[in-house]
């Protein structure tokens, strides 16, 4: 018999990871229309963050570029682990 905390905790493992994943993928899928939105919003917030001594500090495209192509990598990794390691814990592997 399934210990049904194993299994709750599987299944949810396994949905975190596959909306993590897919996430990740659309944001690499959809980079031009999505990254101006990103760069706008996420350097307005960086410059207002960064401005705490009153001098004015500008977050370099590239910075914003680069930083965007890592969240999505994250994203993918870590929704791939998530999946994986759950689909371990479903089917009670000792990998799992």
């Amino acid at each position: 018999m399934r210990p049904l905390g194993v299994t709750l905790i599987s299944l949810f493992m396994i949905a975190i990871g596959t909306v993590m994943f897919v996430s990740g993928l659309s944001l690499l899928i959809s980079k031009d229309v999505t990254y101006p939105i990103f760069a706008e919003e996420y350097g307005r917030f960086l410059n207002q963050s960064m401005n705490i001594s009153g001098v004015p500090y500008e977050i370099s495209e590239e910075f914003l570029s680069k930083l965007y192509d890592i969240a999505a990598y994250i994203g993918i990794f870590f929704g791939a682990i998530y999946t994986v390691t759950g689909l371990g814990l479903f089917t009670l592997k000792e990998w799992g």
